[in-house]
């Protein structure tokens, strides 16, 4: 039996809920023109996620007069507190609508949603204010907000004008007190069954069609997820004094400084079969941790081997830290240097981006995962941007979940194998392995893996000290990327397939046994593997020296594919000998000015209380040049270089923070149009 405050909240909420849900199918049927080509499935899903957001507004919204009937010192006196609750919902109640009304006067002029955009236009309050009241019917709008604000405050002051006191047992309050706080906190979540992770905005980027994410969307939802966590300032000043830089770094072919044009166009090569591109991207695949490194170490005798047998980049870099950052660098071919958002994955305002991806027409194009794609938003970033992309993710995959990230590395590239197997036409696919990450866990029982841990003394050797899991998992990943590869060996896709293999980024364990150097430029968080294995196009293992990083990896993809490229990103071929073996890398670090490296050279930038930016040279390892991990400081016959090097970092710091934000596909379309292509 439920108590009669519990049912007064339950219909209180309800009410709103229902008001949200109205405001929904209101703009559904003001906008059912450019909505009704769609089909059913995607507005169903859009409106689904909507609601799920209406929902939670609605649990925020209900949290005072949640306190008020259930706080013991309030609830008693609950009819003396009533009347001030019920003007305190009007004031909510005017804001609520405000924010509503406002959302589709915005939408009815920008065709996007409420976002925190719309507030820096009330900077310039007189030009806005009369725009305003020149554009809308601002009276009738008064009107309006008026006559819904007294409906929906008459109708809140019916549901709590049913407060009676009464007593209840205490197992009615216990049972009525856990009902209640499970449905505040499901609505609050946001998800409607056993998912890992709550609610985001990226969900309602699932189409790549504005219309369709607009009707998931929530005005208050969206201001929030909007607003900016620091002072945004428009670089678009800094960005074209580093144009000449960036024209010159990118190889961009017909610049012009008024357009700020970044475009590069490549002409299809070849012919035949187009190749299929496998994309792995490795979790944690720290190069400093692995047998990529040093011969004695054991925890990826696979992937070594593979590299010997493959076009092998030992000087390569993940383009910014954490797996968000990096996966959105590789996605989108621009280093996540955001400094506004925790990753431009989670930043609304960096969700339009043109990227190579899309390039490869004619092929489909996959993104597999064990666990779940609305990871800090990735879902958003890759719906949104990639044409025609098919997500597999947990709930797709017939192996059992391993623990918090999903189904185990081995499980994910067995099933996708399956999953490739089965495709029709050319594919391009990226699989993201997430097994090398805390916990670690390692599957037990598997009857040819070797659970062998070494001596404590070798663990604290190579950075694996007080830690014989991350020991033993990195060797299972190891491993489930050789039964990956025997599996793939006899599928008929292989030999036709080029197969790219990296880490999304290092780790910050320190290891002993690389150079101290090393460490202290935090090379170790950055540098990964990167392995091209393709038997049919490169029967010979070689050493690539030229330095990279993960936003070349689409653009290199692309040569490879020898499709036709419309380039208009920070990436480049790693194969196109125009750029030479010299080449410059450019990292975001954490908390620290980026770095520029190269083969031979490593360009600190650094702020001017650390002494700003110290020029590093490498030393070579052995005869075959194999990369060293120890720098040294550059001598004064280099100062040349470290000055134009420090402006190549300043500048393309800048000119990666523009493109973040101007990089949409309809300006890459203009430009493409004014071309004459």
């Amino acid at each position: 039996m439920i108590t009669n405050n519990t049912r007064i909240y339950l219909k209180f909420l309800l009410f709103l809920w229902l008001t949200a849900i109205l405001m929904r199918v209101g703009f559904l049927l003001w906008q059912w023109e450019n909505l009704a080509d769609f089909s059913w499935t995607e507005l169903g899903k859009a409106f689904y996620i909507g609601i799920r957001f209406d929902g939670r507004i609605a649990a925020f919204m209900s949290l005072p007069l949640l306190i008020c009937l259930f706080a013991p010192f309030i609830s008693k006196s609950f009819h003396k507190v009533r009347p001030f609750l019920v003007a305190f919902y009007a004031i909510v109640f005017i804001l609520y609508i405000l924010i509503y009304i406002v959302d589709f006067a915005h939408y009815a002029y920008l065709q996007s949603r409420l976002n925190f955009a719309a507030i820096g236009l009330l900077e310039d309050t007189k030009e806005s204010l009369g725009m305003i009241w020149q554009t809308y019917p601002v009276i009738k709008l008064l009107v309006l907000l008026g006559v819904i604000v007294s409906l929906l405050t008459f109708g809140s002051k019916m549901i709590l004008n049913k407060w009676a006191y009464g007593t209840n047992t205490i197992s009615s309050k216990i049972t009525s007190g856990i009902a209640t706080l499970l449905v505040v906190v499901i609505l609050i979540y946001g998800q409607y069954g056993i998912i890992y992770y709550p609610l985001r905005w990226s969900e309602a980027f699932f189409s790549g069609h504005n219309q369709i994410t607009a009707l998931g969307l929530n005005p208050i939802q969206n201001l929030a997820d909007t607003r900016p966590k620091n002072s945004y300032t428009d670089n678009t000043k800094q960005a074209k004094e580093a144009y000449p830089t960036a024209v010159e770094y990118l190889g961009v072919q017909n610049p012009n400084v008024d357009s700020m044009s970044y475009d590069r166009f490549s002409k299809a090569t070849g012919g035949g079969a187009k190749p299929n591109i496998v994309i792995i991207v490795i979790e944690s695949m720290s190069t400093h941790k692995s047998s990529l490194m040093f011969d004695e170490l054991d925890t990826t005798r696979f992937l070594a081997q593979l590299a010997k047998e493959s076009l092998y980049f030992p000087n390569y870099y993940a383009s910014a830290r954490t797996t968000a950052r990096a996966m959105f660098s590789i996605i989108t071919g621009i280093p996540d240097v955001n400094e506004y958002f925790k990753t431009s994955s989670r930043d609304p305002y960096t969700m339009d981006q043109h990227i190579v991806w899309n390039d490869f027409e004619g092929y489909d194009k996959l993104y597999m995962l064990g666990g779940n794609a609305n990871w800090a938003n990735i879902r958003g970033v890759l719906a949104n941007n990639v044409s025609g992309l098919k997500i597999y993710e947990e709930g797709y995959w017939k192996s059992p979940r391993m623990d918090v990230w999903g189904i185990s590395d081995e499980n994910l590239l067995q099933e996708s194998n399956t999953l490739l197997e089965e495709q029709k036409s050319p594919f391009i696919s990226l699989i993201q392995l997430a097994s090398f990450h805390g916990p670690f866990t390692v599957p037990k029982d598997i009857p040819d893996f070797d659970y062998t841990i070494p001596d404590e003394q070798y663990l604290k050797k190579y950075g694996f000290e007080n830690r014989a899991d991350e020991y033993l998992s990195m060797k299972y990943c190891d491993y489930a990327l050789k039964k990956f590869f025997e599996s793939a060996k006899k599928s008929s896709y292989y030999d036709n397939t080029i197969f790219i293999i990296t880490g999304d980024h290092g780790m910050s364990q320190i290891s002993p046994s690389v150079d101290k150097t090393y460490s202290s430029l935090l090379l170790h968080e950055f540098q990964v593997p990167l392995i091209i294995h393709a038997p049919k196009f490169f029967p010979q293992g070689k050493i690539m020296p030229q330095a990279g990083g993960h936003i070349d990896i689409f653009p290199t993809a692309a040569g490879l594919a020898g499709i036709k490229v419309h380039n208009t990103t920070m990436g480049r071929d790693l194969l196109d000998k125009s750029f030479g073996e010299g080449r410059f890398t450019f990292i975001r670090r954490w908390n620290r000015p980026p770095l520029l490296i190269s083969n031979e050279y490593c360009y600190s930038n650094e702020y001017e209380q650390a002494g700003g930016g110290v020029l590093y040279k490498r030393t070579l390892k052995d005869s075959i040049h194999q990369d060293s991990t120890h720098w040294q400081l550059a001598g004064e016959k280099e100062s040349h270089l470290s000055e134009k090097l420090r402006k190549i970092n300043t500048d393309m710091l800048e000119t990666a923070t523009y493109m973040l934000y101007h990089n949409t596909k309809s300006r890459a379309d203009k430009t493409k149009e004014s071309l004459g292509d």
